[in-house]
């Protein structure tokens, strides 16, 4: 059964999501974007915004990344890895376990999860060791906290599939990106062929499960996740029935097309993460400054960026029959540009 096979991969991303902030590589986390600094801090690496190339590189990676992931594998990102998709399912098999109410168990079971969801987006930005310090004692974390809480519940909560099914913007962009071999679920009959015709057996569970309510008989659909809920669900009946089931998933992953997306995926995710781990630890900017004092003085201007994580002393010599005037010797702190 295919939701098996999803609770399998939702779990895994749940705790890859969760873990990450708190998996440290040489001292800083392995994933967090630092605020004072403007610097991404990646598997032990730091990246600064100033660094327009990793920028450059991340974002056509992202975009090409998205072209192949849609045109071959549908809208399985919606259905399977989707957090918005993964928490709903969570609250109601949650709500199946403990509470009986269908109508309002999972609204109640979404009050901790999306606050869990809330601590692990802030996780991203302040180290989980400084949450937990601050959560309860400073306005700004705290305040960002209720707020994602609030915002991230109601939504869940009260527009749930609906926001999938009418809003989400991006079921629009992947439809544009399908094409005849993209993997889809679909049903082997038309709907006007069902009189005396096809040999469905109507029991319309199919359309019972699905989490968006369309009727997988008439087609494919923007709509449609592609969860496989209803691949599940008419599994059931027709094996009772002793028949092959109506309803499955079709397209071609192995094809040029696929290869191609993927390959040119590949190279720019190369490219992205040599950007970072051959990032310099420390780089030192000088510039001759426009306007000049009178006699036989040269002022300069420096900028010394510190991307470790521990401070770093520069010196600064002259060679030949200059004086330098100044301090030569500089204290960089941590992650720091002075």
């Amino acid at each position: 059964m295919w939701k098996r096979y999803r609770r399998a991969v939702a779990w895994a991303e749940a705790l890859l999501i969760l873990g990450l902030p708190f998996l440290k590589i040489n001292g800083l986390s392995a994933i967090r974007f630092d605020i004072p600094t403007l610097s991404l801090h990646f598997f032990g690496s730091v990246v600064r915004l100033s660094e327009f190339y990793f920028l450059l590189f991340a974002t056509l990676f992202f975009l090409i990344l998205i072209v192949w992931a849609t045109a071959v594998f549908g809208r399985l990102w919606c259905g399977w890895l989707c957090p918005q998709t993964v928490l709903l399912d969570f609250a109601e098999d949650i709500a199946g376990w403990s509470l009986k109410n269908r109508t309002w168990g999972p609204k109640v079971v979404l009050l901790p999860l999306t606050a869990l969801v809330s601590a692990s987006l802030i996780w991203y930005f302040v180290p989980p060791s400084e949450f937990f310090q601050k959560v309860f004692h400073s306005p700004t974390v705290t305040g960002f906290f209720v707020i994602q809480w609030v915002v991230i519940y109601l939504e869940l909560a009260f527009a749930g599939r609906k926001f999938c099914k009418y809003v989400c913007p991006y079921s629009m962009l992947q439809t544009a990106l399908f094409d005849r071999d993209t993997l889809v679920i679909t049903f082997q009959a038309r709907p006007e062929e069902f009189e005396g015709k096809s040999p469905c057996l109507m029991c319309r569970s199919c359309e019972v499960v699905c989490p968006v309510e369309i009727d997988i008989k008439e087609g494919l659909q923007r709509q449609c996740i592609a969860c496989a809920s209803c691949i599940d669900a008419c599994k059931v009946v027709t094996e009772r029935a002793k028949t092959n089931p109506f309803i499955s998933y079709s397209g071609r992953v192995l094809r040029p097309k696929a290869f191609v997306l993927a390959g040119v995926t590949i190279v720019f995710g190369i490219v992205m993460v040599l950007s970072v781990v051959t990032s310099p630890p420390v780089s030192v900017l000088i510039k001759r400054d426009a306007v000049q004092g009178s006699g036989l003085v040269n002022s300069y201007s420096y900028t010394i960026t510190n991307n470790r994580a521990k401070d770093v002393v520069v010196e600064f010599q002259v060679e030949g029959a200059y004086v330098f005037i100044g301090e030569p010797r500089i204290v960089v702190p941590a992650f720091e540009i002075v």
